[in-house]
């Protein structure tokens, strides 16, 4: 029961940090955020805060922050920045849960996997997928 609550409280955190980081890279850009939602689904509890609607849903199947109608008006460079400052949460937690030298090498190592998938599909490809079946 312990283990399912820390495992819980762990995902949160993370969805917590990635709307954090998504959050701040939006207002970077000018983006004006409308709601921001922790789990997917209908709404459990809602409240408001400066404008801005803060959810929490009934499924623990990931988090979003929805930004408004202009969103898509910015130059697609803004938007690419927005997307790789949620993506930017992902590797600091890894840097905090790993730290920087295992999470280095474990970026560089799956950057090296799906080049040497390209290159080479069926031998790479079907040693990683045989290698996942394992897991």
């Amino acid at each position: 029961m312990i283990d399912g609550i820390l495992v819980l409280l762990a995902i949160i955190s993370i969805f917590l940090v990635f709307l954090i980081f998504q959050s701040i890279g939006g207002k970077l850009v000018g983006a004006k955020i409308e709601e921001i939602a922790v789990f997917n689904g209908p709404e459990l509890i809602g409240f408001n805060i400066g404008g801005i609607r803060f959810r929490i849903n009934y499924l623990p199947l990931g988090s979003y922050v929805k930004f408004a109608e202009g969103f898509q008006d910015l130059r697609v460079f803004k938007r690419i920045f927005v997307v790789l400052a949620g993506l930017a949460s992902y590797l600091v937690v890894a840097i905090i849960g790993l730290g920087f030298e295992e999470t280095t090498r474990q970026f560089a190592a799956g950057f090296g996997q799906i080049f040497q998938g390209v290159i080479s599909p069926l031998a790479v490809g079907s040693n990683l997928i045989g290698l996942l079946a394992t897991f």
